[in-house]
C-alpha cells in the first residue's frame, strides 16, 4: 500500500536511494518546476549520484562527473521541467532528454525510477532542488511495484497513461518506450488485481480534462456527510478573485448529498516567526469572504507550520535549520472514509483547476487515495503546529494575519512554438563529427525565428544554425539543417543553442538534445577519443575505465590549447601491425565478457556494444588504420571478421534476461549492422575486395560467421549475394599473422 498514513522526518532524498535488492537501475523519468542547477548545483551533484548508487555531496561523497556519465550512458533519463528553470541556459547532462514545458506551467513533481527489480513512482510536493529534498517540510507517497508487491498494475499504468496525456505532444517516441519499458517490466511480476476492499490508490494529474477538485470531489461516496477537512499549502487564492477551490470543493459535495453543517476545517499554512506562538499567514480577505457569505462550513481554525527544525527533525551532526512548509494535502474525513489529495497542487485556482480552462491550469500530479476512516487521524497530519498562535476561524481578526506570498507565474520570454531541438550528430566521422541540427515544433503557427551557437567571448554574434520564417513548418513540425564538426562540437560543449523572434526581438539559451540514434555514440570525452592500443588495453583489463577517460581528457585539454601528439610514422605503425594483433586477438575473451555484463539492460548493452569503449569503436579505429596504410587489408578483414564473430555468438539467454531478450537482440542487430557498414566502407577499395575473393579467406569468412552473416559479409564487401562452401580451417589465426 502506498506510504501515505506514516508520516516522518527523513529527508525525501532517501526515497530515490538505490538498494542493492532493486537492481541495476534501467530508466529515471523527473518532472519538476523548480530546478537549482547554479551553487549548490543539486540536481548534479545530490540527486543524480544518489539515485546512481555512487553518493552525493550531502551523503559525504563526491560523484566525479565523468563516472556519473557513464552511468548515465546504461539508463535512459528523462527530466520535464518548467521553461523558467531553463531560461537562464542551464542544462544538466546531455545524456538526459530536457523536455522544457514553456506553452503552461508545469508544476508536477514527479520521479519514476526504473530498477530491475523495483519500479518506484515518487509522487511528491517537493521539486528537484535541495530546498525540496533536503529543507523544506514537503509531502510524497512512495509507490512502490515489485514481485509480490501489494500494488496493482493498473495503478501504474493508468499513471503513465495519464502522464503521456498531460504532456501531449510533448511526449517522444523515447519517453513513452520507457513508459511501456516499466509497465512490461510490471506485467511481469505477480500483482494483485485490486488493493484491499475499502481502499483506492489512484494517480491524478491537473492539466488535463478533468480538474483536480473534480477528480476529489468524485472519489467522495455519495450521502456521507463531512466531518473533517484538512488543507494544507503554502499558498491561497487571493480572496477577491471568482470561485476558489473552497466554494467549488463545497458545491461538488453538496450535489453529492454530502452534509456539512457538521464539519471542522482545519487550515494548515506558513508561519510569519518561528516559535510557539507564531502566526499563520493567510489572506484576511479570503477568510473574511467565506465566513461573512454563507461558507456552510461553519468551525475550524487557522494554524500556522513550525518553522524552526524540531529535534527529531535534524540529522545527527546537523546546525539548527528551518523548515519552510511546501507540502500539498488535502483531506477529507466522514464516519467512514477518508479521502487524501496529496501532490503538486497548491490550494490556488490555477492549481485545483477552478474558474479557468484545463489547457490553462497547471499541469499537476497527485495521489489521491481512499481509506477507511479509522485509518486516518487528522491530529497526526496537522502537525508540527504553532500551537499558541492558532486561529479560530468564527473569531478571526485582521489584525492576527499577515498576508502570505502569491504564487506568481514566471513571465520570462521563451519560444513556446519549439517542443525541442535535437543534434544529429555521426560519430564514426571521427572525434568532432559533422550532423545536424533539427528544430521540433509545436502543431500550431510560429513566427519568423533563428537558431544561433552561443556566443563565446571575442566572437562575432549570431553565427546562425536555423533561419525559420513565420508558419514555414505548417505542414510538418521538423525543420533541420546541416552543420559542420565546428558547428556541432560547439553546440555540445554549450548544452544549447540561442533561440531569438518576435518584434521587439527576445532570445533565449535554449538547451538541445542529442537525437537518439546518436546518443549511444557520445563520446565520454568531447574531443578525444581512445585509439586502438588503448581500447585493446581496456579490453585486457591493463587499463580502468576512470584512467582512460583522464588520458582521453588529458589529450582534449592538450587540443584545444593547439599542442599537438608527436607525429606517428606510418611505416613503423605497419611494423607494429603483427604485435597490435596478437594482442587483437588476446583481447577477444574480455571483450566478449564486457558485453556479457552489460547485459543489464538494452541500453546498457547498447552502450557497452556501439559506445567509446565498444567493439564498433574499435572497428573504426581498425577502418582508420587501413585507410591510413597501418594496417594490411588482410589483417583489417581478419579483425572485422572477428568483431562480428564475438557479438553475433553473445548468448543472449538466462533468467536475468527473461522477457528483454526480444530488445537486446534487436541491439545487437543494430550493432552488427555498423560493424558491417563498417566493412562495406573497407570494401571500396579494390586490396580489401580482392583479400576477402580469395578462397581461403572465404573459407575462414564461412567457417567463422553463420551462413546468414556470411552471406551479409559477401553482399555488403563483395556485393554478391553468395557465399564459397563453409570448409573448416584449421590455426587461422597464426596462418594470418
Amino acid at each position: 500500500m502506498a506510504k501515505a498514513t506514516k508520516m516522518t522526518a527523513l529527508p525525501l532524498i532517501d526515497a530515490v536511494r538505490p538498494m542493492d535488492a532493486d537492481g541495476p537501475l534501467v530508466s529515471l523519468i523527473c518532472s519538476t518546476y523548480g530546478l537549482s542547477l547554479d551553487q549548490p548545483n543539486f540536481f548534479e551533484q545530490d540527486f543524480l549520484p544518489t539515485v546512481l548508487g555512487l553518493g552525493g555531496v550531502r551523503d559525504r561523497g563526491y560523484a566525479v562527473p565523468v563516472a556519473m556519465e557513464r552511468k548515465l550512458k546504461e539508463t535512459y533519463s528523462a527530466l520535464v521541467a518548467d521553461a523558467h528553470a531553463l531560461a537562464d541556459g542551464g542544462r544538466p547532462s546531455l545524456q538526459i532528454d530536457i523536455l522544457p514545458v514553456g506553452h503552461r506551467t508545469n508544476h508536477a513533481k514527479i520521479v519514476l525510477i526504473h530498477r530491475k527489480r523495483l519500479i518506484r513512482l515518487v509522487v511528491a510536493s517537493a521539486n528537484l532542488t535541495h530546498e525540496g529534498y533536503r529543507r523544506q517540510r514537503e509531502v510524497a507517497v512512495n509507490l512502490d511495484f515489485k514481485e509480490g508487491g501489494p500494488l496493482p498494475l493498473a495503478v501504474l499504468r493508468h499513471a503513465l497513461e495519464r502522464w503521456s496525456e498531460v504532456l501531449g505532444t510533448l511526449c517522444t517516441q523515447p519517453l513513452r518506450k520507457a513508459f511501456d519499458a516499466a509497465v512490461r517490466q510490471a506485467e511481469r511480476w505477480t500483482m494483485p488485481t485490486a488493493v484491499l476492499p475499502g481502499r483506492m490508490v489512484e494517480v491524478v494529474f491537473g492539466g488535463g480534462p478533468r480538474p483536480l477538485w473534480q477528480a476529489l470531489v468524485e472519489a467522495w461516496p455519495r450521502g456521507e456527510p463531512l466531518l473533517d477537512w484538512c488543507i494544507c499549502s503554502p499558498f491561497w487564492p487571493d480572496g477577491s478573485g471568482g470561485e476558489t477551490p473552497f466554494e467549488v470543493i463545497v458545491r461538488g459535495l453538496t450535489e453529492r448529498g454530502s452534509r456539512l453543517e457538521n464539519a471542522r476545517l482545519g487550515i494548515m499554512t506558513c508561519a510569519d516567526s518561528p516559535g510557539g506562538k507564531a502566526r499563520p499567514m493567510f489572506p484576511f480577505r479570503l477568510a473574511h469572504r467565506l465566513y461573512e457569505g454563507g461558507f456552510p462550513v461553519r468551525n475550524g481554525y487557522i494554524a500556522a507550520a513550525r518553522l524552526e527544525a524540531l529535534l527529531e527533525e535534524m540529522p545527527e551532526g546537523m546546525a539548527e535549520d528551518h523548515r519552510e512548509p511546501h507540502a500539498k494535502w488535502v483531506l477529507l474525513r466522514g464516519p467512514s472514509t477518508a479521502v487524501i489529495l496529496i501532490g503538486s497542487a497548491n490550494f490556488t485556482r490555477k492549481g485545483f483547476g477552478v474558474g479557468v480552462r484545463p489547457d490553462a491550469a497547471n499541469i499537476e500530479a497527485c495521489v489521491l487515495l481512499t481509506l477507511p476512516a479509522t485509518a486516518v487521524d487528522p491530529e497526526v497530519w496537522m502537525r508540527p503546529l504553532a500551537q499558541e498562535g492558532i486561529v479560530d476561524l468564527a473569531l478571526c481578526q485582521e489584525s492576527q494575519f499577515q498576508e502570505p506570498a502569491q504564487e506568481q507565474d514566471t513571465d520570462s520570454p521563451w519560444p513556446d512554438f519549439i517542443a525541442r531541438i535535437e543534434v544529429e550528430a555521426r560519430w564514426p566521422d571521427g572525434p568532432d563529427p559533422v550532423g545536424a541540427v533539427r528544430a521540433v515544433l509545436r502543431p500550431e503557427p510560429h513566427p519568423a525565428f533563428t537558431v544561433s551557437l552561443v556566443q563565446e567571448l571575442g566572437e562575432p554574434p549570431f553565427m546562425h544554425l536555423l533561419n525559420v520564417t513565420a508558419n514555414a513548418a505548417q505542414e510538418g513540425t521538423h525543420i533541420s539543417a546541416p552543420a559542420d564538426a565546428r558547428g556541432i562540437r560547439r553546440v555540445l560543449t554549450s548544452r544549447a543553442v540561442l533561440v531569438s523572434w518576435g518584434e521587439p526581438s527576445s532570445s533565449v539559451r535554449f538547451p538541445v538534445n542529442i537525437d537518439e540514434d546518436s546518443k549511444a555514440g557520445l563520446p565520454s570525452v568531447l574531443g578525444a577519443r581512445p585509439d586502438e592500443q588503448q581500447l585493446l588495453s581496456y579490453f585486457h583489463g591493463r587499463i580502468s575505465e576512470e584512467d582512460l577517460i583522464e588520458l582521453l581528457e588529458k589529450r582534449a585539454a592538450e587540443s584545444l590549447t593547439g599542442a599537438q601528439a608527436p607525429p606517428q610514422e606510418a611505416e613503423r605503425l605497419r611494423q607494429l601491425q603483427s604485435y597490435l594483433l596478437r594482442d587483437f586477438v588476446e583481447s577477444l575473451f574480455g571483450l566478449a565478457e564486457t558485453l556479457r555484463q552489460s547485459m543489464r539492460s538494452p541500453r546498457a548493452f547498447e552502450q557497452a556494444l556501439v559506445g567509446d569503449f565498444s567493439p564498433v569503436s574499435l572497428a573504426e579505429q581498425v577502418l582508420q588504420a587501413f585507410r591510413a596504410g597501418r594496417r594490411s587489408p588482410t589483417a583489417a578483414a581478419f579483425q572485422f571478421v572477428e568483431l562480428i564473430q564475438v557479438v553475433a555468438g553473445l548468448q543472449l539467454e538466462g533468467e536475468e534476461l527473461q522477457g528483454e531478450k526480444e530488445a537486446l537482440d534487436e541491439v545487437r542487430a543494430r550493432g552488427l549492422a555498423r560493424l558491417l557498414a563498417l566493412v562495406g566502407s573497407a570494401g571500396e577499395r579494390e586490396d580489401f575486395r580482392q583479400t576477402c575473393s580469395d578462397r581461403d579467406f572465404s573459407r575462414y569468412v564461412t567457417a567463422s560467421l553463420a551462413l546468414p552473416l556470411a552471406q551479409q559479409w559477401a553482399s555488403v564487401v563483395l556485393k554478391d549475394t553468395t557465399t564459397a562452401a563453409a570448409t573448416p580451417l584449421d590455426s587461422r589465426t597464426e596462418a594470418l599473422l
